[in-house]
């Protein structure tokens, strides 16, 4: 496989988000915050497409990241795919995150949400997907996904600097000889 630049992204803002409830599989949209913070990542976009003669953008199935890649990308095709979905969290679907007694920042492989996937699960559907898009013959590749779903695969990229996950937030991956290595947050 050719060497890769990847630009990839959060959703915007959704009213779980903002009222801090656990949001995996379930289809929430984005909401007012949500959509200005999608246009707003547009305008860091349109720097990097300015250079570009090809990409191609992939978005999670779900609507907020769909969503987001749409107001980013008005006039492209989307290719869609499931594999690039948020943890499936199970049982703890709409709850609170305060009442989760779960390490966010430094989460336990092992771990399965109850009635959900494992973290191991997450990495590995996440990091299978992204090595499946990258057998495209385009050298830039702009994924949009969720917070859980970026950081699975940023904790196996060369030089990665943890830290919570904005919405909207977007990241420079570039991959060489088969080799991941994070560039930078660039919002």
């Amino acid at each position: 496989m050719m060497d890769k630049t990847i630009y990839i992204f959060r959703h915007g803002q959704t009213d779980w988000n903002l009222a801090g409830k656990m949001q995996g599989h379930r289809d929430i949209p984005l909401n007012k915050t949500g959509i200005k913070e999608a246009s707003q990542l547009k305008e860091k976009i349109d720097l990097i497409l300015k250079d570009l003669l090809t990409y191609e953008i992939h978005s999670s199935d779900l609507s907020r990241a769909l969503e987001t890649a749409k107001a980013s990308f008005p006039e492209t095709q989307i290719k869609m795919n499931q594999g690039l979905r948020e943890i499936d969290v199970g049982d703890l679907e709409e709850k609170s995150r305060d009442s989760v007694s779960f390490s966010f920042q430094n989460p336990d492989p092992s771990y399965r949400f109850p009635g959900g996937e494992s973290i191991g699960e997450h990495r590995q559907r996440v990091y299978s997907t992204i090595e499946e898009i990258l057998k495209t013959d385009k050298e830039v590749i702009f994924i949009s996904t969720h917070g859980g779903s970026m950081a699975r695969f940023l904790e196996q990229t060369i030089n990665y600097q943890p830290k919570k996950i904005k919405n909207c937030e977007l990241v420079h991956i570039e991959r060489i000889d088969q080799e991941y290595y994070f560039k930078g947050y660039l919002s």
